[in-house]
């Protein structure tokens, strides 16, 4: 049987230590056993086109190189695969790097990678979209398309933008149903929300904790609903984000859930794993249970949700 593992690299935007990445690839892989290859992307979707190919020609992992919506192409083309999905974070975010607790240094990632078992996680469907990290609407979904089209990156600009766009968003009211359990009545609310996000993983990139007690292995996906709130709360919320702090109180719902629809009046933008797009009044998110094999250290550790810090290569 054939042993080899195939890397896929978004080129987007590296600064010269990201360039560095194929020679550790190079000197890393040395004496493994393993064969290798590193491809470019080129565009939207060609990094998953290129992890289609892959699965096809048999590889034991592909590789992601790059931030969430990187990995979000290449794990897309993985699921149901006997394909590992394995993680080199250079983006921004980075969430379910985080989560995993992989490592933020190219050369510790692309060394554990060498050494981590598979593993199934769970993977959340947004529509027909899958997320391994979170999706949701309103103003998280303004943020993202503001960031996106943005040239600059980073958690500075993120929070710029948002402050930004927090002076200018008009929370909506939406009909949410979701069930706790599918073969469970379900539970039906009407709300404002500020933020609507499900989640997959316990936070959304750079130590925001938007979903602490999720798991990426437990069967549910998490419903986090931030209410609309004065401009005065805004600094308290955010330390809560970044400290683990994000509670079931009266400005923040919060439930396990296995499914969730949500109807809004009109179509409008949504994000998953930090990507945008437009969809349409009604919106589902269910939970597919170990969706997908992934290089990581014992989810049991990883699970600690440790703050991880970027390290220079």
């Amino acid at each position: 049987m054939s042993k080899h593992i195939y890397y896929i690299r978004n080129p987007v935007a590296e600064k010269k230590k990201k360039k560095r990445i194929p020679i550790l690839i190079d000197e890393l892989m040395k004496g493994t056993g393993f064969t290798h290859d590193i491809s470019f992307s080129e565009g939207v979707g060609h990094a998953r086109s290129l992890a289609q190919d892959a699965v096809i020609e048999g590889s034991n992992a592909v590789i992601a190189i790059g931030g969430d919506g990187t990995m979000n192409e290449v794990a897309s083309a993985l699921i149901g695969t006997d394909t590992a999905l394995g993680i080199v974070p250079t983006g921004s975010g980075n969430g379910l790097v985080r989560h995993l607790a992989i490592p933020l240094s190219h050369r510790k990632a692309i060394n554990g990678l060498l050494h981590y078992r598979p593993q199934p996680i769970d993977i959340g469907m947004m529509n027909d979209i899958p997320f391994f990290c979170a999706a949701g609407l309103a103003f998280d979904a303004q943020v993202a398309k503001r960031f996106n089209s943005s040239k600059f990156r980073g958690l500075p600009n993120y929070l710029l933008l948002s402050a930004t766009e927090l002076f200018i968003y008009k929370p909506k009211t939406y009909q949410v149903t979701y069930w706790e359990e599918l073969d469970q009545a379900p539970v039906q609310i009407e709300l404002p929300a500020f933020m609507l996000s499900v989640c997959n993983a316990a936070q959304i990139g750079n130590n925001a904790f938007l979903a602490p007690e999720a798991e990426v292995n437990d069967g549910y996906l998490d419903l986090v609903v931030i209410k609309p709130f004065g401009m005065e709360r805004w600094v308290p919320l955010v330390y809560k984000l970044f400290t683990k702090r994000i509670e079931h109180n009266w400005e923040v719902y919060y439930k396990k859930v296995k499914k969730v629809v949500v109807n809004r009046i009109s179509e409008g933008l949504v994000q998953y794993d930090g990507e945008s797009a437009l969809l349409g009044t009604e919106i589902t998110w269910e939970v597919n249970p170990n969706a997908i094999q992934i290089l990581a250290e014992d989810l049991r550790i990883s699970q600690r949700h440790t703050l991880a810090k970027a390290q220079v290569v």
